[in-house]
């Protein structure tokens, strides 16, 4: 667009101005300009913004899922260990016990477990094992009898059979005097004729109220622990990264407390139950974890060759000795 400007003079004279229409087309060339270079500055700002919104929300879908990963790099086991008070009928027939708990450690129907009351030794057992009792408990069968004999089980007797894996128990015997025997079973007899007393009561109860049912099957469990008692975790599974191997083991809560680490103490690492070899670990209880650090356990680490994505599974055989699994990625 050009303007063009004619002067007059007060003479009435037109004067002479050819540059003008070049300066005003070269001012209105100008100005029509400077709307377009605002506007193109404006949706650049525009487009950096929007890049930037974009980054945030990029990171912050990394840190959601960075809990997740670190989540899933622990993994821990069903109960370690059950413990079984002997009785005559233990004697005379078979081993009897909890379904769940032989569920839960992985047994099928029909399995085949080793005994050993020694990790040091090469002294076992084989018994096999089913179902009984229309699926409610296991009964282990075979070498039972052998094992109870060669051990010198009698009434009383307390078994606490760690596992070690779900096929290989290691058997912890506690023996019991007859005074001990006397106790537990004035103990027994005492449980049974107190809920006998209420069982009028209770079955009154049951009928009116849903949950008195609860509360029979409660009390129903009650006597069982005192035949049985289950035990906590019987192992972790570790994804290992360079911090762990490195600097610290942190050992999830949840583990520690089950397991009844929460003092100062020193845990036995061990790759091979038939081996002597092992590696002495310090734990240190904290708010929110246990670490496990020291140079027992960095040289555990460099003597097994473990490299950063190898997992290792550390059953427990006792609450300070640790069967360490390693498998190499």
């Amino acid at each position: 667009m050009a303007f063009t400007v004619k002067l007059f003079g007060p003479n009435g004279c037109q004067v002479d101005s050819k540059q003008n229409p070049i300066r005003m087309q070269q001012n209105v060339g100008k100005q029509q300009e400077l709307p377009y270079a605002s506007i193109q500055k404006r949706k650049n700002k525009i487009d950096l913004c929007s890049e930037e919104q974009k980054k945030q929300k990029a990171s912050m879908t990394y840190r959601n899922k960075a809990p997740c990963r670190s989540r899933s790099s622990y993994e821990i086991g069903p109960s370690s260990w059950i413990k079984k008070v002997i009785t005559p009928s233990t004697l005379k027939q078979n081993l009897l016990l909890s379904k769940q708990f032989c569920s839960a450690i992985g047994l099928k129907e029909r399995s085949r477990i080793t005994l050993k009351t020694s990790t040091d030794s090469t002294e076992s057992w084989v018994l096999h094992g089913a179902l009984y009792n229309d699926c409610k408990s296991y009964r282990f069968h075979g070498g039972w009898r052998k094992f109870w004999q060669e051990n010198d089980l009698k009434e009383g007797d307390t078994c606490t059979f760690n596992v070690i894996k779900t096929t290989l128990w290691h058997v912890a015997i506690m023996q019991s005097t007859l005074a001990d025997i006397e106790k537990k079973q004035e103990s027994l007899s005492a449980t049974i004729q107190k809920r006998e007393r209420k069982k009028d009561r209770l079955c009154s109860e049951e009928r009116k109220k849903p949950k008195s049912s609860m509360t029979s099957l409660n009390k129903a469990r009650f006597h069982t622990r005192c035949i049985f008692e289950i035990g906590p975790p019987a192992w972790m599974k570790k994804e290992m990264n360079t911090s762990t191997i490195e600097r610290v083991f942190s050992l999830p809560l949840a583990f520690c407390v089950a397991l009844g680490l929460r003092e100062p103490c020193t845990v036995t690492l061990k790759t091979s139950l038939n081996s002597t070899t092992s590696w002495q670990a310090r734990v240190v209880p904290y708010k929110n974890c246990n670490h496990l650090f020291g140079s027992g356990w960095r040289r555990f680490c460099h003597e097994n060759r473990i490299n950063e994505g190898d997992i290792c599974t550390f059953n427990v055989v006792d609450t300070k000795l640790w069967h360490v699994v390693i498998t190499h990625q």
